[in-house]
C-alpha cells in the first residue's frame, strides 16, 4: 500500500471523501468495499484502516462537513493554521489513539505509514513543518514515474505486478 499512497497522491483526499459518503447509506461494509475498488484499490487491512479513520471523523467532525457543503468548501482539505475544515477536525480527533491502555487505535497507528510520514507532497496543501523532511526516498526512482490513476502504475513498474501476483505484500 505504500505504493498507492505515492500513486494516488494527488486525488486520495477526493476519491476517500466520496467513498465515505457512502457510509451515510451504505455503512462500514461500503466504505471499505469502495476504498478496494478502483481508483484507490487499498489492500483490505488498509482500507480498514481509512474505514475507520472515516467512521471517526463523521462521528466528530459531521457539522464541520455541514457547514462545508452549505459555504461550498467541501473540497477544502487545507490544513493550515487558523482554518478550520474537516482535514483540521479528522487530525484533531481521529489521527491518535486514545492513550496507553485505551483500546482504540488512531489512524496513524493502525496504518502505520502516511504520506506525511513519507514526506509525500499530496493534494491536501499542508506547512512544510508537519512534513517528514529527514525521509528522503525518491518514490519515482522507487515505485517508477507514476500515475494519475492507479492502474497507470502497473504499465510504469511491472515488477511490481509481478510481485503482487506473486502474493508478496510490502
Amino acid at each position: 500500500n505504500l505504493r498507492i499512497e505515492w500513486v494516488t497522491r494527488n486525488y486520495l483526499a477526493a476519491e476517500s471523501a466520496r467513498c465515505a459518503k457512502k457510509s451515510l447509506f451504505g455503512g462500514e461494509d461500503a466504505v471499505t468495499s469502495c476504498l478496494e475498488q478502483p481508483p484507490i484499490e487499498f489492500q483490505s487491512e488498509c482500507a480498514q484502516c481509512w474505514t475507520q479513520d472515516i467512521l471517526c471523523t463523521r462521528a466528530y467532525c459531521a457539522f464541520i462537513y455541514l457547514q462545508s457543503q452549505l459555504i461550498n468548501t467541501v473540497g477544502n482539505f487545507n490544513v493550515k493554521e487558523g482554518t478550520i475544515t474537516s482535514a483540521v477536525c479528522e487530525e484533531a480527533h481521529c489521527e491518535l489513539e486514545d492513550g496507553p491502555g485505551s483500546g482504540r487505535m488512531g489512524f496513524v497507528e493502525c496504518s502505520g505509514a502516511t504520506r506525511r510520514r513519507m514526506n509525500i507532497v499530496s493534494s491536501i496543501e499542508r506547512p512544510e513543518w508537519q512534513q517528514c523532511l529527514t525521509v528522503d526516498v525518491n518514490y519515482t526512482e522507487l515505485f517508477g514515474p507514476c500515475c494519475e490513476r492507479p492502474r497507470d502504475f502497473y504499465e510504469a513498474a511491472p515488477k511490481w505486478q509481478e510481485l503482487d501476483e506473486m502474493g508478496l505484500v510490502w
